[in-house]
Formats: C-alpha cells, sequence, structure tokens
C-alpha cells in the first residue's frame, strides 16, 4: 500500500533540494502512523530536472509518496520554465550549463531537447504575441473616431513605424518592425524581414556545377561544407519569392542607407561650415 500526499495542500512553485539534506531530515522524523523511525527516501529520476520522491517506512511496510518538481502529466513544465529562463537572460544552453555545473548538478537536458523546447516555446510566444495585437487593433478599431460615418468604417488612429535596423544599422540578418499606435502605445503589428536576398544568390545546383568543373580542370580539392553549400537551412520560415513584400525590404534597406549617409554628410558639412565659419 501507499499514502499519497494531498497536492493541494502544498504550495505553488519549484525549489532547488540538496539531496542529502533531504535524506537527512527525512531519517531526523519518525513515521506519521507508528511513530517509528527509520524512514528513508527513495528517487525515481524522470529526465531533465523532474524526480519523483517517495518516502519508505520499513516498519508499515509502504511508501509515502508525493510528486516533486510536477506531476507525470506535467513533469516538463520545470525544464521548459528553466529552457525559457535561459533564453530571456540570453545565456542559451551554454550558459544554463554553466549555472548548473558551479551548483555542482549535472546538465539538466540535452542540447537537441534544449532545441525542441525552444521552438516550442517560440511558437507559443509568437500565437501569444498575435492574440494580444489582435486585442490591441479590435481596441484600437473601436476606441478611434470614424471617419464618413455610416458610409467607410476608416479608425482615424496615428501610426508610429520602427525597426531595429534604424537602430544599430544592417550589423544583425534580422530586422522587427513594429507598427505601435501613438495615442495607447498598443503593438498592432510586427514584421521580421531579413537581409538574405535569395532571388539573386547562387543556387546549390549551379554551386555544385562550378565546382565540380574546377575540379576537373585545375585538379582541385573538392571540399563540401563551405560558401552556399554552408546554408543548410533557411533563415525565415517562409519560402523564398519575388513577391512585393520581398522587393519593399530591399526598397526599405537601400531608402534608410541613403538617409543616414545623407544626414552624416549634412553633419559633417555643417561641421565644417562652422569650423571655416
Amino acid at each position: 500500500m501507499a499514502t499519497k500526499v494531498d497536492r493541494g495542500r502544498q504550495e505553488e512553485g519549484y525549489l532547488l533540494v540538496h539531496f542529502s539534506l533531504l535524506d537527512n531530515l527525512v531519517a531526523a522524523m519518525s513515521c506519521p502512523l507508528c511513530s517509528q523511525d527509520g524512514l528513508t527516501t527513495e528517487r525515481d529520476y524522470k529526465g531533465g530536472l523532474s524526480h519523483k520522491v517517495k518516502v519508505w517506512r520499513p516498519t508499515c511496510g509502504e511508501y509515502i509518496f508525493s510528486d516533486f518538481s510536477s506531476p507525470a502529466g506535467k513533469r516538463k513544465n520545470i525544464t521548459k520554465r528553466v529552457v525559457l529562463a535561459a533564453k530571456e537572460s540570453g545565456r542559451r544552453y551554454e550558459g544554463l550549463c554553466n549555472f548548473f555545473s558551479i551548483l555542482n548538478v549535472p546538465k539538466p537536458l540535452h542540447r537537441q531537447t534544449f532545441q525542441q523546447i525552444s521552438t516550442s516555446v517560440h511558437r507559443s510566444a509568437v500565437a501569444e504575441a498575435e492574440r494580444c495585437m489582435k486585442r490591441a487593433a479590435e481596441h484600437v478599431t473601436a476606441t478611434s473616431t470614424q471617419e464618413n460615418p455610416g458610409q467607410l468604417q476608416v479608425p482615424a488612429t496615428a501610426i508610429s513605424y520602427d525597426g531595429t535596423w534604424h537602430k544599430r544599422g544592417h550589423s544583425s540578418h534580422f530586422d522587427v518592425r513594429v507598427a505601435i499606435d501613438i495615442k495607447s502605445d498598443f503593438v498592432l503589428d510586427t514584421q521580421v524581414l531579413s537581409n538574405y536576398c535569395y532571388a539573386v544568390r547562387v543556387e546549390p545546383e549551379t554551386a555544385c556545377e562550378i565546382i565540380y568543373k574546377c575540379a576537373f580542370l585545375h585538379n582541385c580539392t573538392i571540399k563540401f561544407g563551405v560558401g552556399v553549400l554552408k546554408e543548410e537551412g533557411e533563415p525565415l520560415d517562409e519560402a523564398p519569392d519575388n513577391s512585393a513584400e520581398h522587393v519593399n525590404a530591399h526598397i526599405d534597406r537601400q531608402m534608410t542607407e541613403r538617409m543616414r549617409a545623407m544626414i552624416g554628410h549634412a553633419a559633417r558639412q555643417d561641421l565644417i561650415n562652422n569650423f571655416l565659419g
């Protein structure tokens, strides 16, 4: 037989437990039924950070068990929280392993598991962001003044549009564009752009033909994994196309670069004029 502890009486949350101290603490207690000493703990490793701890009562011949970390149906909850904390703090997998190594704790999870959970967390975050932006757009539509009442219902609101490339240039491969309602500061929409141009890059098949031709004519050594052939996956989920969004992304990049160059030229010219004047 086994006696299960009521989880409704336990506090929500997680704790880092030193198992040797836990064993000593349980050994110092007496059985709640027969009041005899000799209680011991047994741990069932579930993977990741989940452990199922059971207390063995030798005099009564049964277990007292409670699901630490989380029950079987939610045993990966703590692991997902740790992955999310690592990503939010910018430490990623290596930083997470270093953190647990400093605490003298075994590696929490495998790199592949970390990547799988990261993908799942990313999809959930994107879905939640889309729901929030949808509610924000509905709120702005309901509170904004309408032009041409009874005819074309158009929300009259001011929108601010900005992106990360405007702040730090094109040093990063991706740019996050944000449309913000000026009155309520609600984010209405976002878009992720890439400075990769799939329309004009060398195709892998053409690259293979060039490589084999050079190897045949010049007796070159073929070594894969460099250049264009190194791009095994797409940086973005969208398939490469020549749509208007793709063209507008290039136009926006060129306009931003030219405007920044004009501003820099004007600033340098003002500095020269002030120095000469």
